[in-house]
């Protein structure tokens, strides 16, 4: 995977397509998960490209998909629990029988500083009522040798004037197979800060954005929708599900919150039987995901 072609963001990370690592990993093989904070700060950064790719480890996803001969990055994700991630739902909704039938496959690339981290989506779950979808992934690239990272999430809504920090992966070109199994994606990591402008706790509209959601001073672009937002803190708030940018004026950009998805039934996650299926965000044990202020959620509801 290349970056732009700007020589100070130009990256080369390359990855491995193979088995299911966690087969072969011995009994009394441990697996740990830390948690992800990427901080939102006040300085006003436009629409960007950054450079350091490692700031996410992993966390940051890029959706490639191939279907019926043709490959493609449709959206970004955010891996939120072992072999689970959230992403828009109008990213992904219209692949879920394509999965079922074995003719759309999906790929997650997750971004690091020197490499890849590959997972092949199985399973997704969309929300009725959000732009959100889980997906249930299996790694499909080597285990890393440090534990692998989980964006930590809060349940606290911004409040208007807050700053927040959208990221996103946008492909440049068509993704380009060279052989079987190899392929050379280009592209870059984005990410655009900007304040909360206004709230809509009860949704904006029945279409994109029926639950609730922020408007955001800030531009984003395709590609990054799906992908996560981040506030002062560090924890994940939600992902972006569209802007308004048009050639007289940047932004604002639309984030749903990720309430619904905490609530959600899901099936999926990475081992397999890491815990049971179907579950929900909120019923993980508490080292398979990291909630702040779960407390304040019903096991069923939002708060």
């Amino acid at each position: 995977m290349g970056g732009s072609s700007d020589a100070d963001t130009r990256r080369i990370a390359p990855a491995r397509l193979v088995e299911d690592p966690a087969l072969a990993v011995p009994v009394g093989g441990v697996l740990t998960f830390e948690p992800l904070f990427v901080r939102a700060n006040n300085s006003p950064v436009g629409l960007e490209s950054l450079k350091n790719w490692g700031a996410f480890e992993g966390v940051l996803l890029a959706l490639l998909t191939r279907h019926a001969g043709k490959d493609e990055v449709l959206g970004s994700a955010v891996v939120v629990a072992p072999g689970v991630a959230v992403a828009a739902r109008h990213v992904v909704d219209h692949l879920s029988d394509g999965i079922r039938d074995g003719t759309t496959h999906l790929l997650c690339i997750g971004l690091t500083s020197d490499c890849c981290d590959l997972w092949r989506i199985h399973k997704i779950t969309c929300l009725d009522g959000a732009d959100l979808a889980i997906l249930g992934l299996v790694r499909a690239s080597e285990l890393p040798k440090h534990s692998l990272r989980l964006a930590a999430i809060t349940t606290r809504a911004p409040m208007v004037g807050d700053q927040l920090l959208i990221a996103g992966f946008r492909a440049e070109g068509n993704v380009q197979r060279l052989a079987e199994k190899s392929y050379l994606v280009r592209g870059n990591v984005l990410i655009s800060q900007g304040k909360v402008t206004q709230r809509f706790m009860s949704g904006r509209d029945r279409v994109m954005l029926p639950s609730s959601c922020l408007e955001v001073d800030c531009d984003s672009v395709g590609g990054m929708s799906g992908g996560p937002v981040f506030d002062s803190s560090g924890q994940l708030v939600g992902v972006l599900s569209s802007s308004l940018s048009s050639a007289t004026r940047v932004g604002p950009s639309f984030v749903t919150l990720l309430w619904p998805a905490l609530v959600q039934r899901f099936e999926g996650g990475w081992p397999s039987g890491l815990f049971e299926e179907p579950t929900t965000l909120l019923e993980l044990d508490r080292r398979l995901r990291f909630i702040d202020n779960d407390q304040c959620f019903g096991k069923t509801q939002a708060p």
